[in-house]
């Protein structure tokens, strides 16, 4: 299987793309599986401008896929990241993916095949990912659901949070961003 359709690498075991068989049975070209929705499109240009707006002083805000280097078997990916600035030096810009934790990650739904008999199915990627990511460093880390509304908001050593947009903020540093508010004009 060409490694392409590899999204991430949890414990050495390799998690594909969601519609990746598609692509092996040649009903899609590999570019099918890459996009993001419009909703996910405008959630992200719209939440990297907020967060540059409030916090650029102190955090490189990092998107597209941020690959993030935990281990020789563990390798994860950011849709969008707050990385100390201080950090960045120690990261060479040669290299794939870097191998820091960001304070903080934002997920808008996810690209990973967890529905189609993957190495790793449904809630349990979202859970493993996200332990993943907290043991690594990653002071908050937050899901965006856009199919259903939902937010979950993670931080190591708390109780996790999920509930519906209207219920809950995007919460950093004691600032908040309405998400909802975000797409009022589409």
């Amino acid at each position: 299987m060409s490694n392409a359709l590899i999204y991430e690498l949890a414990d050495g075991k390799p998690i594909y793309y969601n519609g990746y068989k598609d692509v092996l049975n040649g009903k899609k070209p590999i570019e099918a599986l890459l996009g993001s929705s419009f909703l996910q499109a405008i959630l992200i240009a719209r939440i990297v401008a907020w967060l540059h707006e409030h916090f650029s002083d102190k955090y490189l805000v990092l998107t597209s896929e941020l690959g993030i280097q935990i281990d020789r078997n563990n390798w994860r990916l950011a849709d969008i990241a707050l990385l100390d600035k201080s950090l960045a030096s120690k990261i060479k810009t040669q290299e794939k993916y870097i191998n820091v934790a960001p304070d903080f990650i934002i997920e808008i739904d996810t690209k990973a095949a967890i529905d189609e008999g993957g190495q790793i199915g449904g809630l349990d990627y979202f859970q493993t990912k996200t332990d993943t990511l907290l043991n690594f460093g990653v002071k908050k880390l937050v899901w965006i659901f856009t199919q259903n509304r939902k937010i979950l908001v993670a931080e190591k050593g708390k109780a996790w949070i999920i509930d519906n947009w209207d219920n809950l903020s995007l919460e950093l540093e004691g600032k908040k961003l309405d998400l909802n508010s975000l797409i009022d004009d589409i």
